[in-house]
């Protein structure tokens, strides 16, 4: 089917880099002397033998044997926080017998054709040291990262599967030629929740082998509890398109475990929850087993009273909250700070508000917006010199968004710049309380020069180097 997929909002501009495979090394002593990694352990940082510039953090399971060909899922964060992303795979990848690399490199705000020119350099680097069955190369992703793995897939091919984390696909204005499986996963309070749900329709109109996982959470990679079902999809993917034999006694386990949770949810008369599960069952497991049961309790649930309520509660919510993204995106430029104020208690449900849990989770979405639209107004106004504008967005982001760290880091940067060195460092360390470890930002942040070497400074430095 060469049907076309919607465009979705992307972080990125659209370039197409044409790159030539490179197969692996066939010579297995030669992969020894290559790798000397210690499997079994996170490595933080592998420098590309072609680019010292590039990097990835690696992880190989515990019985690697360089005779024996892996499967190889590599992970792009938003940040480039290659270890972060390979540290939450690495014990199911221990488990299963996957290589799990994580770039150093692609972070949000890099063109496009230079994180596909880093990804193809770390994707020969591998192939050329360690032993992959280039059959199963997968791509995995968080937020920008996330359309960095679909991109991937999509421009550069030779890819598998993907794992799409928080958002979809790059802007594309053209059919899909090449042709991979998609599992999405997003949180239910994601500001991209919408996005990740419009992805999976077109996936399911377009024909592709496809599903989305959703997790009780905010814009995030998985947690630590999703993992495992993320890789039971590669699993019985690779059984489904033939690239691992099949395994019976696994997917019988999988049958069962489905059936047991379906059982529990329709026993409870939880029949939304037992509808999700028919078809997340029903979407894993075909092609690799009959699933004739899970559908057939799909299609019965999907009449009932309560599914169809619950889809038009979708839909009211799904319309309130753009408008609701609207109204507020225009707010930033034309209200303050004690305006501000009452509407995020408001839309946090602290005001005695008696609204049902979707609308409350559908209200967490718009705090996951505002978020995200404060904080790149902010970074904005603080990078054109607008600094009346960059403090009132700053307080803005700090009132919508409350325990993340870089409200009150930006905070510090403006305060720093202004001269104010106390209340600066005041900031700086409540961006520590809130987890803000990034000492290397922090050590090249221009704003920071005037107080660079305080006794206030240096003790925010030495508690940030104790917690790191």
């Amino acid at each position: 089917m060469n049907r076309k997929i919607p465009v979705i909002t992307s972080l990125f501009t659209l370039l197409l880099l044409q790159l030539t495979a490179c197969s692996p090394e066939k010579n297995h002593k030669q992969h020894e002397q290559k790798s000397r990694f210690t499997p079994g352990k996170v490595i933080s940082r592998v420098t590309c033998l072609q680019d010292t510039n590039v990097s990835y953090a690696l992880f190989l399971p515990k019985s690697y044997d360089p005779a024996k060909r892996y499967p190889l899922v590599i992970a792009f964060d938003a940040h480039a926080a290659g270890k972060l992303a390979v540290e939450l795979f690495s014990a199911q990848a221990k488990l299963l017998g996957y290589i799990v690399a994580g770039s150093n490199n692609s972070k949000n705000g890099i063109a496009l054709d230079i994180t596909l020119t880093q990804y193809e350099l770390m994707r020969r680097d591998i192939l050329q040291r360690l032993s992959i069955d280039t059959n199963r190369i997968y791509t995995a992703g968080f937020s920008g990262g996330s359309r960095v793995a679909a991109s991937v897939a999509i421009f550069n091919g030779g890819i598998s599967g993907v794992i799409g984390c928080s958002a979809g696909f790059p802007q594309i204005d053209r059919p899909l030629t090449t042709r991979f499986s998609y599992l999405g996963v997003v949180g239910n309070a994601d500001f991209n929740f919408s996005e990740m749900k419009a992805l999976d329709k077109a996936l399911e109109d377009a024909g592709f082998v496809h599903h989305l996982l959703v997790f009780d959470g905010i814009h995030a990679w998985p947690p630590s509890s999703i993992i495992p079902s993320i890789f039971t999809w590669l699993e019985l993917d690779a059984m489904r398109r033939k690239l691992k034999p099949a395994d019976e006694a696994y997917v019988s386990g999988i049958m069962g475990k489905y059936k047991q949770e379906i059982d529990s949810l329709h026993l409870k008369n939880r029949l939304v929850e037992e509808y999700d599960k028919c078809m997340e069952a029903s979407q894993f497991l075909n092609g690799v087993a009959d699933v004739g049961a899970f559908t057939r309790q799909a299609t019965q649930l999907s009449q009932s009273a309560a599914i169809k309520k619950q889809a038009e509660e979708d839909d009211r919510l799904a319309k309130k909250e753009t408008q609701l993204q609207q109204y507020y995106a225009e707010a930033l430029n034309s209200q303050n700070e004690k305006w501000w104020s009452g509407e995020v208690k408001r839309l946090a449900g602290s005001a005695g508000i008696d609204i049902g849990e979707s609308e409350q989770t559908m209200y967490k979405r718009v705090l996951s917006y505002l978020s995200l639209a404060a904080y790149m107004q902010a970074s904005g106004a603080l990078k054109a010199g607008d600094r009346e504008n960059a403090g009132r967005m700053i307080s803005i982001y700090g009132l919508v968004d409350p325990q993340n760290a870089e409200a009150p880091y930006l905070e510090a940067g403006w305060l720093a710049v202004g001269g104010n060195e106390a209340e600066a460092l005041k900031s700086l360390a409540k961006a520590l309380d809130l987890g803000f470890t990034d000492l290397k930002r922090i050590e090249s942040d221009p704003a920071f020069t005037k107080i660079k070497g305080s006794p206030g400074y240096e003790r925010i430095i030495s508690r940030m180097k104790d917690k790191k």
